[in-house]
């Protein structure tokens, strides 16, 4: 539990991410604000990116919701106390995830192909739990035979309504997305690409990166947007703030 605590720190710590907010990972000039704005890590461990890269994600999520008709929310939890005794939390997620992949074979041997959208959670004490959005029922009696073989949790599937309940509500709770640093936030079937939530949206084509103040690439980027070029002193200002 120690170490989940010293997790929680991380996630939270303002001091080991504040190369967000001071710069020091490089600046950008927007051509679109015409701005220079300090560069950010877009690590979800950040706590100055995170919630943008979970509005992003959560945007892509409600796209496939509607796209693949994702109409199921289907919850799966790590196994009982006797193997929390003998794996730590940050085991668990590689556990579930061999768990799942399992289990969505014997789902897709009897029901067909799955479409799905995977998040892995943490609970109130760092072991994993999933939130599964998924396009067709399994009936309960099925799930209940199938877990107990693949030594899951608990095990819940509901309708649609909890789709709009869970993205409304525990998607933003923050002690879930403290999850180890080597495991996924999210993943999905291939008919299904979360590629636009992964990427820093300052990495932009009408973006410019500098990682200090050039001024070739400075009136590079000026003369884009504007058509000339404008005092050197005038942009050198504006990267300096």
């Amino acid at each position: 539990m120690e170490k989940f605590t010293e997790l929680v720190d991380f996630y939270n710590s303002h001091e080991e991410h504040k190369g967000c907010i001071n710069g020091d990972l490089g600046k950008i000039y927007s051509l679109r604000e015409n701005k220079i704005k300090h560069l950010p890590c877009g690590k979800w461990n950040c706590p100055f990116c995170r919630n943008q890269k979970k509005w992003f994600l959560y945007l892509e999520i409600i796209k496939n919701v509607y796209n693949f008709n994702l109409q199921i929310h289907f919850i799966i939890t790590f196994t009982g106390e006797w193997l929390r005794k003998e794996i730590p939390y940050d085991m668990s997620f590689p556990y579930m995830s061999k768990a799942w992949d399992k289990f969505k074979k014997v789902i897709e041997y009897y029901y067909g192909p799955l479409t799905y959208i995977l998040l892995a959670r943490a609970q109130q004490n760092g072991y994993c739990h999933y939130h599964i959005l998924i396009n067709k029922y399994i009936p309960a009696d099925f799930i209940e035979e199938k877990r107990k073989k693949y030594d899951l949790g608990y095990c819940r599937i509901k309708e649609n309504r909890d789709v709009a309940e869970y993205l409304n509500n525990d998607y933003w709770k923050a002690n879930e997305w403290i999850i180890p640093l080597n495991s996924r936030h999210a993943r999905s079937s291939r008919d299904i690409k979360l590629n636009q939530y992964k990427k820093n949206p300052y990495f932009e084509e009408e973006n410019i990166l500098f990682l200090r103040p050039e001024k070739e690439l400075m009136e590079e980027a000026v003369l884009k947007k504007f058509g000339r070029i404008l005092p050197y002193e005038y942009y050198v200002e504006e990267f300096q703030k």
